[in-house]
């Protein structure tokens, strides 16, 4: 793309009319510690914007790697044109230390790093993207062996605070350092929108000029309206989403009776994995049941476990 650095990129220009001639495919490297056909269990929104990102790229004719990580092992294998490389995820068990020190991003930073080294030692990657979460990109922001961008996202160490989750502080300034490193070393930030670009500007001084507004691709033909033989006339709510404190679902629970009295006929639908970021660290799913079988809505929501992409 051409647009200058800090502007925002119309929605035209994010959804091309078509696949443009390509003189040279760039090859391109994502890292994801999930994606689809390694997390059986569904992803996130990293995982899920990862697929959808580095499939569109393919399409248009560039090479396309993605890192990411498998509880069954390494492994590396094709999605469709996606060269998947899928590192052991490893133990997730924390020592004493791991109490104080974030040693499980310290491990995974370490063998992303050896991965890329590996990899472009093969054959060079134009471009590596990294996530800000959990600082997967910080021991290759030392010494990259080429440019990379980092996505904002939204970082684990500001998210566990807006979960009001409580992190020693030694932990919380070494994590805080290990995600904030490569988005000062980058050649490029990527944010969403503007709202959260000022957001993250204020949180790590970042220069306002490094970081360009890039929309979330939507892949239209997957995401579509319904035909209107198959489309629901009654009205429904729909939350898609972690079950997650950040994420509002507070707010929700308490708008639900409100909006039902309102609209006798409105049915609800949450969709997402649980967390524990509910009142007490208690399991967010919980709290919402408790929530909604106090108010009488209970039997009015719907409440689902996240859906594979494939």
């Amino acid at each position: 793309m051409s647009a200058s650095v800090g502007s925002e990129v119309p929605l035209s220009r994010v959804q091309p009319p078509g696949p443009a001639p390509v003189e040279r495919p760039l090859r391109v490297c994502f890292v994801s510690a999930d994606y689809p056909t390694t997390s059986p269990q569904g992803v996130g929104g990293i995982g899920a914007h990862t697929y959808a990102l580095a499939h569109a790229i393919a399409d248009l004719g560039h090479e396309v790697s993605v890192i990411t990580q498998s509880d069954n092992g390494a492994d590396t294998h094709d999605d469709g044109p996606v060269a998947v490389h899928a590192l052991a995820s490893g133990s997730t068990g924390m020592w004493k230390l791991g109490h104080w020190v974030p040693v499980y991003w310290v491990r995974r930073s370490l063998a992303v790093w050896r991965a890329l080294q590996r990899l472009q030692a093969e054959r060079p990657f134009d471009i590596v993207s990294f996530a800000d979460g959990y600082g997967e990109g910080c021991r290759y922001s030392l010494s990259p062996l080429g440019p990379f961008a980092v996505q904002l996202f939204g970082p684990a160490s500001l998210v566990q605070q807006w979960d009001g989750r409580s992190v020693p502080p030694f932990r919380a300034r070494i994590e805080s350092w290990m995600e904030r490193r490569p988005a000062t070393g980058a050649a490029l930030v990527v944010s969403a929108t503007r709202r959260f670009a000022d957001l993250m500007i204020r949180q790590w001084s970042l220069a306002p000029e490094r970081i360009r507004i890039i929309r979330n691709p939507l892949d239209l033909d997957r995401f579509r309206p319904a035909p209107a033989a198959r489309q629901h006339h009654s009205k429904r709510v729909l939350f898609a989403g972690h079950l997650q404190r950040l994420k509002g679902l507070h707010a929700l629970a308490a708008a639900i009776p409100i909006v039902a009295r309102k609209h006798p006929d409105v049915e609800f639908q949450l969709v997402g994995n649980d967390t524990r970021s509910g009142p007490g660290g208690i399991s967010m799913r919980r709290f919402l049941e408790q929530t909604l079988a106090e108010s009488g809505m209970l039997d009015r929501v719907l409440i689902s476990d996240s859906m594979p992409l494939s």
